[in-house]
């Protein structure tokens, strides 16, 4: 059983920054949880509904993941980013 507390998406800032978001206001992200804007990433209860902390902390270690490897040595962001589109 999980509890559902509900939640508010406080997606504005990521929006007034250029991502996209859904008729929710969830932001749309890829499968690397990176939003429309270069480098801008997203993870947890702004990204979808399910509203449960082992959620969040998968997006996050996804997105991590996918900066550590823009930051290695050769890493593009440029290259590797593709936008996230509703």
């Amino acid at each position: 059983m999980y509890a559902a507390m509900g939640s508010t998406i406080r997606s504005g800032l990521a929006v007034e920054l250029g991502a996209c978001c859904d008729k929710a206001g969830n932001l749309v992200v890829d499968s690397r949880q990176r939003t429309a804007v270069t480098g801008l990433y997203a993870a947890g209860d702004v990204v979808n509904e399910i509203n449960q902390l082992a959620v969040a902390f998968g997006h996050a270690a996804v997105a991590a993941t996918d900066m550590h490897n823009y930051l290695a040595p050769g890493g593009s962001i440029t290259a590797r980013h593709t936008r996230a589109t509703p």
